[in-house]
């Protein structure tokens, strides 16, 4: 995605950021374009990899959704002090109502063996665009505040727990006591094949 950024700006900088150092090296290893470059940052911490005012274009994919409601506003204050005055600002997260009946048995999973429910944050368009307000963005007119209504393609066992493990898990195991992860895990496997499969035979998330 990042690189697609740096093919649409040739004469732009474009830095990609990520607080997972294998997945910025991995990034490094994979794309090589001019003016593209990465740095491992979390995005309460943007103000120690770019300058004040130094960005027309913050951009944000599926990732707001791993930052707790009360560490928002720290981040939306990262990313306007990042803005020169007229940048903009995009974000691509989960919104209200995501993977419900999968987040309501995996907190009782984690639960049961000692955890926690993961720090998810999925706003309504209301409560997103107050927080935005309160940041002190304007929500222009050709700008808005959308939730859109998706269904993840997961059309069989094995992509399901695929997506489990790569992407819903990994909020929780860190909330879970070292030494019951396993056990933790096989029953969220086995629960989830059991309980969250559709009619049609998917897996697919909404």
């Amino acid at each position: 995605f990042t690189a697609r950024l740096a093919e649409l700006a040739p004469a732009g900088d474009v830095l990609g950021v990520d607080a997972e150092p294998a997945m910025i090296a991995l990034a490094r290893q994979r794309e090589a374009l001019p003016r593209l470059r990465f740095a491992v940052c979390r995005a309460q911490e943007l103000d120690t990899v770019v300058p004040a005012g130094g960005r027309d274009l913050v951009v944000s994919v599926a990732m707001l959704h791993w930052v707790p409601a009360g560490e928002q506003p720290a981040v939306l204050a990262q990313v306007r002090r990042a803005l020169r005055p007229g940048g903009a600002f995009r974000a691509d997260f989960g919104g209200h109502g995501q993977i419900a009946a999968t987040r309501e048995l995996l907190d009782a999973e984690a639960i049961r063996h000692g955890g926690s429910p993961a720090p998810w944050y999925f706003p309504t368009v209301a409560e997103y665009t107050d927080v935005l307000r309160r940041g002190g963005f304007r929500i222009e007119p050709d700008g808005w505040v959308r939730l859109l209504r998706q269904r993840r393609p997961l059309p069989d066992a094995a992509s399901f727990l695929g997506w489990l493990g790569s992407q819903a898990l990994v909020g929780y195991q860190p909330r879970v006591p070292a030494a019951a992860r396993p056990a933790f895990r096989q029953a969220a496997e086995q629960r989830a094949l059991a309980q969250l499969c559709r009619d049609d035979g998917s897996y697919d998330q909404d």
